[in-house]
């Protein structure tokens, strides 16, 4: 928290503890305390085990729902004031004191998530409002940006569980003409120039939405293409023909190569161009300010991309939009974290190019108190989108931390096992297994999720429908969408199992690389980044772990969201005579757990079950041929990934 200093040891000395195998928690004052009424339950035989559900509808009182102790963080303002008023600082207090007084009302001391309001508020962005209305005439500056509302209102309506089946036609139709089938990627209107940033939005919503013909929409040989003429001599990528270079473009850009199975290597016309342009600068024509080394010319579109991302690093710890001295952003941190996630294993990339202490302490930071959200920036007020760009960075610091972990079966006993078997093998299990592959105890939380809940549904939701940057502003389609993916944050942990840097696809028969075609991988050039399909997700949050001590570890629940067991959260809504719920939801009945959300993938920002679908398509499905007869577009030759 940025306002109220730890005791009990220097931030330096609690950093060099966590990195020995113990949290924050465990080495510095315990700022929430856990009471009996919090339930708190030993690990299952093996974590994370979504199969096993603790607590039970016993160990609370069946007329009211359970206590949620008052954090006093989060209720009175920091110990220490400055007494010099400014207009910051009167800005920082015209945030924190509504916050606060939301937080200590004892007639409502939780904010529920108003699924229905919101829903109606997103739809309405895609067009389809209860009075058939179309966006209003003042979003027409917001032309360029139509991928990018799209993307914000079907990840919104996805986090609150909303069927996204009926919206894939007309995305696919509205996102056809927008694509630029000569040069490759994607543009933000018609007729307007391919932008990495409108690319990949474009590209999230086709996989939010899910389903083979989202998929076959996106021209896979120009977009690789097109990438490779973005690719920089420095390890960065411009974010368009003749546009800026910075951080986004780096994530963006290896994002567009994971999710859709692109090959690493570069176009040969490219390859030439990299070399004349590193020769330009070694003949002092151009500089790029921080120097260059001839060895980092890039042979393929991830060389030099991890050292670029590490000059961005920012005396603070944060990160910035590029090397040279610019402010640390939680936007750019966000993009940093994941590109490197998306490189390799996270324990790997983001200890051996950033330094994780200093980046730590200024995330930790960027979480206020009494507010509970996050600032993107220093001496910046809260905002509610930061909930994704900050919020999200922990799950990769924290995988970053903990190393790969054991992989777990599914919720369902697998096909053709029964429950007595699936149960003998968990048995079996030793103690050495319910560690993490290193040995060693799990870091479940750097930061308050209890914090970032009481943020979003208190002070976040409108009461029209919509989520907003802060109480007092108006909803808007951008922060109902990253607000809600940093509710998905808060809800679950996130952790992944071993993940190699790259691996190729299944074998297929050898074809030739002209024009129209991808080129086959190598032994040298591995055609796509596999890492990030690695991810897994549970919504228990282990913390309070000690080094191969995983037995004293516990489950910590997020109580803002009433995070009990599911079935217990169900007798309890039906009690207070809300079995309707989610009959009257419909499709979102099916996800009504309380205030729960969607499980949401750290580094794609899809659903998880979406990127399962896509790496079939793009492992399986392509590989044998699409069912029911290929895409003219693409010959069978030419799916070789």
């Amino acid at each position: 928290m940025s306002k109220s200093g730890p005791s009990g040891g220097s931030p330096t000395d609690q950093l060099d503890a966590m990195f020995q195998g113990t949290t924050l928690r465990d080495s510095g004052p315990k700022l929430v305390e856990l009471t009996s009424s919090r339930s708190v339950t030993p690990l299952p035989a093996t974590f994370p085990n979504l199969s096993s559900r603790p607590g039970s509808a016993s160990s609370h009182d069946t007329n009211t729902p359970p206590h949620l102790a008052t954090n006093p963080l989060f209720t009175t303002l920091p110990p220490l004031r400055d007494l010099l008023q400014t207009k910051t600082s009167m800005d920082q207090d015209a945030v924190a004191d509504p916050c606060m007084k939301i937080h200590s009302d004892p007639l409502n001391p939780l904010h529920h998530l108003n699924r229905e309001a919101h829903i109606e508020f997103l739809e309405g962005g895609l067009g389809i409002d209860e009075d058939g209305e179309q966006l209003s005439p003042g979003f027409v500056v917001l032309d360029a940006s139509r991928p990018w509302i799209l993307y914000w209102c079907l990840i919104g309506l996805c986090c609150l569980g909303a069927d996204l089946a009926p919206y894939r036609e007309r995305l696919i139709e509205t996102l056809r003409p927008i694509q630029n089938y000569s040069t490759g990627g994607f543009g933000g209107g018609n007729g307007q120039t391919s932008h990495v940033a409108v690319t990949y939005a474009a590209v999230l919503a086709l996989c939010t939405v899910g389903g083979r013909e989202a998929f076959q929409l996106i021209d896979r040989v120009k977009m690789w293409k097109w990438l490779s003429s973005l690719k920089q001599v420095d390890g960065g990528f411009c974010v368009c023909d003749g546009g800026e270079e910075d951080v986004r473009g780096v994530y963006c850009a290896l994002t567009l190569i994971s999710l859709l199975g692109l090959p690493t290597e570069l176009t040969p016309d490219d390859v030439t161009r990299l070399k004349r342009e590193s020769g330009e600068i070694q003949q002092g024509k151009r500089t790029g300010g921080w120097g260059h080394d001839p060895k980092l010319v890039p042979g393929n579109l991830l060389d030099g991309s991890a050292e670029y991302l590490r000059r961005c690093q920012t005396y603070e710890g944060g990160i910035a939009g590029g090397p040279g001295g610019m402010e640390a952003h939680g936007g750019y941190a966000f993009c940093a974290l994941a590109a490197l996630s998306l490189m390799g294993e996270p324990e790997v990339m983001l200890n051996k190019y950033l330094n994780m202490p200093k980046l730590i302490h200024w995330l930790s930071a960027r979480q206020y108190a009494p507010e509970g959200g996050f600032s993107g920036r220093t001496n910046k007020l809260v905002d509610g989108c930061y909930s994704t760009w900050v919020g999200g960075c922990w799950a990769l610091v924290e995988g970053a931390l903990n190393g790969p972990q054991k992989d777990e079966p599914d919720d369902e006993t697998e096909e053709g096992q029964d429950e007595e078997t699936k149960q003998t093998g968990e048995e079996k299990l030793t103690k050495e297994d319910k560690m993490t592959d290193k040995g060693r105890g799990i870091v479940g939380s750097l930061w308050s999720r209890d914090g970032l809940v009481k943020y979003i549904l208190g002070c976040c939701q409108a009461p029209e429908g919509g989520l907003r940057d802060k109480p007092e502003k108006s909803p808007d389609y951008y922060h109902s969408g990253y607000i809600l993916l940093g509710l998905a944050s808060a809800q679950n942990y996130h952790y992944y199992v071993c993940a190699p840097e790259a691996q190729s696809p299944p074998p297929s028969r050898p074809i030739s690389t002209d024009s129209g075609e991808i080129p086959p991988p190598t032994s040298t050039a591995p055609t796509a980044l596999r890492a990030a399909f690695r991810w897994r997700t549970s919504h228990y949050i282990p913390t309070y772990t000690s080094p191969g001590n995983f037995d004293n570890s516990i489950i910590e629940k997020v109580l803002s969201t009433y995070d009990l067991d599911d079935d217990e959260m169900v007798d309890w809504l039906d009690r207070e005579e809300d079995e309707g719920v989610g009959e009257s939801l419909g499709d979102v009945g099916e996800w009504w757990r309380g205030d729960r959300v969607r499980r949401v993938h750290p580094v794609f920002n899809v659903p998880y079950e979406n990127v399962r679908e896509w790496e079939g398509y793009v492992w399986n499905v392509v590989n044998e041929g699409l069912e029911g007869g290929g895409d003219e577009r693409y010959p069978r030759e030419s799916w070789n990934a």
